[in-house]
């Protein structure tokens, strides 16, 4: 998360919107935040967290689940599991 987090200080300025969505309590997730600070918000979805992953392509509810969505509105970019930075980088340029 120190990584997303990095990424989205940089690229934010260029206009992308990342949120990350958690499955615990909210109280677990703002414990989370306070010990790990993120510059992007935190949402505490609970359970219905993995049906949101769902909805947008995560059929086996394995996090983490990663989704980049163009400006369009349309699934750009998937990836089940840990992310490794360049990848995503890569990603974000071909989206433009």
């Amino acid at each position: 998360m120190p990584e997303l987090s990095a990424l989205y200080s940089e690229r934010s300025p260029l206009g992308l919107k990342m949120i990350g969505i958690g499955i615990d309590s909210p109280a677990r997730i703002a414990d989370f935040a306070a010990r790990t600070p993120v510059s992007y918000p935190l949402v505490a979805a609970g359970m219905g967290g993995t049906d949101i992953g769902r909805e947008f392509g995560n059929a086996a509810g394995v996090l983490p689940y990663t989704v980049l969505i163009d400006w369009r509105g349309r699934i750009f970019f998937r990836i089940v599991g840990r992310l490794k930075l360049d990848t995503l980088r890569q990603q974000l340029t071909a989206l433009g």
